[in-house]
């Protein structure tokens, strides 16, 4: 499921939002051991899903993020 997200983030345009989405994916294969316990139940599901929603989010976020810099620059 992940590596057909990636690759339709790969053949979008946005390439920062593409870029923290593809972390945000990388950093729940790994915390969640996803790539070697494929079967596992996930322990921390609300994390996981917390994670789900900031891909779902990422344009939002990275939006209001630059927002926070660029009043913080004033």
């Amino acid at each position: 499921m992940f590596e057909e997200l990636e690759a339709v983030l790969l053949d979008d345009d946005n390439s920062v939002d593409n870029e923290e989405a593809t972390k945000i994916i990388h950093n729940l294969r790994s915390v969640h051991q996803l790539d070697t316990e494929m079967t596992r139940v996930i322990e921390d599901y609300e994390s996981f899903r917390q994670g789900l929603e900031k891909i779902k989010y990422v344009d939002i976020i990275a939006s209001q993020e630059k927002d926070d810099d660029y009043q913080n620059q004033e």
